[in-house]
């Protein structure tokens, strides 16, 4: 791991006294670092074999001879795999617009900030450039077979995030998220899972485990005392069946679980395209009782006639929107037409990806009705879960 007097730093300004004041700012912290006052000279220095590689450039977007936006193109072509933070005084959308630019062509974007910035937030964004690398994150991870994803004795299981009520603070539901435990004592993620998952044609196989896995730890709990709502996601191509009601209606029968209990996501774009068959199941489902939820919802490209004739019973916000919220008057503008068609169409709707305190407090202002997110919780094992269940939650005053 680098120390910071390792760590080289570009600042890359056509304005001399903030480049100084940065680069001070930067120097006291020892960084060793570098300056260009535009585009052009800021791409000779990334380009040039005499000088050792960046770990971070601080990039403004309105330059002369070559603007910012160009540059971080250039930097994006160059193979660049440091970070970036973008410090600019052009408005809001501006420098999301570029942000998001710079994001989907592969640079390590760490965020933005107006001038004049913000010292403590730049301080916090340097922190996540400190940050040390996972080499095994760098590295391509082994392939999982499918012996390991099912086997007998382990295999995939489900992990449960808590959904808590925002008026409450009390657990009322879960998301049922799809984890390995390995035989080293580390758990697999999705991000190693899934793609097994896909090679190998086995999200059939998967979702059933995941179903029958969740609603069996749901008779559990409900043997001690507790009842909450288990969210189960299933990949848009299942809901072809028009077995699928049937059989997860006998699942839920066999289990003694009520199917009330049980939600199923489907994402947004999904639900706005969806073939005749689909539209039998979903409604089949909420016939033999359980929930639908419409995920990601504002990402996708809404139809809303589309969504007001299907019977869903929650829709959950959008993460991004979620995080952006407290600072992002669009992204606020979409929390609270989420909110406002949730409330029309009388369905519930959860806040996911909550992660600081300034998100739970605007889309609880806002209205949503159930709370999901780190600032919570990470999702827990069924075990973990239930203890989590004994304790009516602390997280609203987090």
């Amino acid at each position: 791991m680098k120390s910071d007097s390792d760590r080289r730093v570009l600042i890359v300004d056509d304005d001399p006294l903030l480049r100084e004041i940065v680069a001070s700012k930067l120097i006291g912290d020892g960084y060793q670092v570098e300056t260009a006052g535009d585009g052009i000279a800021a791409t000779a220095a990334v380009t040039s074999p005499e000088i050792a590689a960046f770990d971070l450039i601080c990039n403004d977007l309105n330059m002369p001879n070559l603007d910012g936006i160009a540059f971080l193109s250039r930097l994006a072509e160059s193979g660049f795999n440091g970070a970036v933070i973008i410090l600019s005084g052009e408005d809001d959308a501006i420098r999301r617009t570029a942000e998001a630019y710079a994001a989907e062509s592969g640079l390590n974007v760490l965020g933005s900030l107006s001038k004049p910035f913000d010292p403590t937030r730049f301080d916090q964004l340097l922190l996540a450039a400190r940050a040390p690398t996972d080499p095994a994150a760098e590295a391509a991870p082994a392939a999982i077979s499918p012996d390991v994803l099912f086997a007998e004795d382990g295999g995939v299981i489900p992990f449960f995030q808590p959904q808590i009520c925002a008026r409450t603070g009390a657990v009322v539901g879960a998301e049922a998220l799809v984890r390995l435990p390995l035989a080293d004592g580390t758990v697999a993620s999705p991000a190693r899972i899934l793609p097994a998952v896909d090679e190998h044609k086995l999200h059939w196989r998967l979702f059933f485990r995941m179903f029958e896995a969740s609603i069996a730890e749901l008779a559990d709990w409900q043997k001690v005392g507790h009842a909450p709502e288990i969210s189960v996601n299933i990949e848009p191509e299942l809901l072809l069946d028009v077995s699928l009601p049937d059989r997860l209606r006998e699942r839920a029968v066999a289990a003694r679980v009520d199917p009330a209990k049980i939600v199923i996501e489907i994402t947004e774009n999904a639900a706005v395209s969806a073939a005749p068959e689909v539209l039998q199941v979903i409604a089949r489902l909420r016939m033999y009782g359980f929930g639908i939820s419409i995920d990601d919802f504002g990402m996708g490209h809404s139809n809303f006639e589309r969504l007001r004739r299907l019977p869903f019973t929650e829709l959950k916000i959008d993460r991004q929107f979620v995080a952006d919220a407290p600072t992002d008057p669009v992204a606020a503008a979409c929390v609270a037409s989420s909110v406002g068609l949730a409330r029309a169409a009388g369905v519930v709707v959860v806040a996911e990806g909550v992660e600081r305190k300034s998100q739970l407090d605007h889309v609880t202002r806002a209205g949503a009705d159930r709370i999901q997110g780190f600032l919570i919780s990470k999702p827990l094992p069924a075990e973990m879960f239930r203890r989590f269940l004994d304790y009516p939650v602390r997280a609203l005053a987090g």
